[in-house]
């Protein structure tokens, strides 16, 4: 064998019995990594975790269905993570922190364990208590400012897969105030959310409040343009109808009663003068009998009558007595015809007047219907009028 092989050989009792010797070094080494893990182990101060979660609704919002203003988040999934962000965002954690007075806890708070620092100074500070410096005052803003921070270093926020399930988890050395923290964040988040969407409400409410004061100024207008146009056009309603279309079927209705009027006086004119036509100087009509001076003249004629009828068998036709009878009965027939002719001149009067009246209907309803034919034209204006004071109508 050759000298480079005898040098590769390892003598196993030499380094046997090295270890032997250095054992006792070997141990203490160990034991001492032991002992400096263990102190340090119990050194440290012990962590926990809690969980809190939040799971979203995927339905859309609709802003002009007031209902539905809370109604969550959109369904695609950038949104979700968007509420990742804002729930790890400095806004909430300094909320979380006011809410649980965080500032006076000495665990996010390390100035309170040295006896200085900002204690208490969210909620217990009161305006005029002491003179505050420059500097105090930017100390005790830095110092919340550390406070927050150490709050958000403690929070994890994760999406739960591509559910719409969120998790804060909270770390702490209390485990009840690890789990009081995480879901205080959570409340804080839904608060934070709920108070934006009221204010978006309010805002929305207060558009729309806008809007209807000017939607109802309009509609005022409109209907303000309509009346008008009614007024000036003539256009003025009766009862579904316009007013002049009124006018005309009253004027109608009255010429149709004055026509048949005329008819019947003209008619009882007729009969009268046919009868006096055809020789009856005493013109025995109903309207010429009707009267009272004449059935008055008649019953004296009738006593006249019976007188001379009397005499002339008394004394003969000659007689003065029957020449004075026959001469009353003469007069009597004279009165007689003179009222005959009375009753037909005032029935001539009747027929005159009644068509007088006619005629002045019939006038009437000519210009109206005239004026029938203005307004149907002036109607398409007041239609578009009425159309546009509708949709504002409907709008507001």
């Amino acid at each position: 064998m050759s000298e480079t092989g005898q040098n590769l050989l390892v003598d196993l009792p030499l380094l046997w019995a090295i270890f032997r010797r250095r054992l006792p070094l070997f141990i203490g080494s160990a034991l001492a990594v032991l002992v400096a893990v263990m102190l340090v182990t119990l050194q440290m101060t012990p962590r926990y975790s809690a969980r809190s979660t939040i799971i979203f609704d995927a339905s859309k919002t609709d802003i002009a269905d007031v209902t539905s203003i809370l109604s969550g988040l959109g369904g695609d999934s950038s949104a979700v993570d968007t509420e990742v962000e804002i729930i790890k965002s400095r806004k909430i954690a300094e909320k979380v922190a006011v809410e649980l007075d965080l500032y006076n806890d000495e665990e996010f708070n390390a100035a309170l364990g040295d006896g200085g620092g900002i204690k208490g100074f969210i909620k217990n500070l009161m305006p005029g208590q002491f003179e505050k410096t420059v500097d105090q005052e930017i100390e005790e803003t830095l110092a919340a400012e550390r406070v927050v921070d150490a709050v958000m270093k403690r929070v994890t926020v994760e999406r739960e897969g591509l559910t719409y399930v969120i998790s804060i988890i909270f770390e702490s050395v209390d485990q009840t105030k690890a789990a009081l923290i995480a879901n205080t964040y959570a409340d804080e988040y839904l608060n934070d959310q709920h108070d934006a969407k009221f204010e978006e409400l309010r805002r929305f409410n207060e558009r729309i409040a806008v809007q209807i004061d000017a939607q109802r100024e309009r509609l005022r207008i409109a209907e303000e343009k309509v009346q008008q146009y009614r007024v000036e056009n003539g256009l003025l309603d009766a009862e579904g109808i316009s007013l002049t279309e009124q006018q005309i079927s009253d004027v109608y209705s009255q010429m149709t009663i004055k026509r048949a009027d005329l008819a019947a006086k003209q008619a009882r004119l007729n009969n009268v003068n046919s009868r006096l036509a055809a020789g009856d100087s005493a013109a025995t009509t109903t309207e010429v009998l009707a009267s009272p001076v004449i059935s008055e003249l008649r019953a004296k004629q009738a006593d006249i009558g019976r007188r001379k009828s009397d005499l002339e068998t008394r004394y003969g036709a000659l007689h003065p007595s029957v020449v004075k009878v026959k001469n009353e009965q003469a007069e009597i027939r004279t009165q007689i015809a003179a009222e005959v002719n009375r009753v037909v001149a005032s029935l001539r009067s009747d027929v005159n007047v009644a068509r007088k009246e006619v005629g002045s209907l019939e006038d009437a309803l000519a210009e109206l219907r005239g004026e029938l034919t203005g307004n149907n034209q002036a109607l398409v204006g007041l239609r578009e009028l009425e159309r546009e004071a509708n949709s504002d109508r409907e709008v507001y």
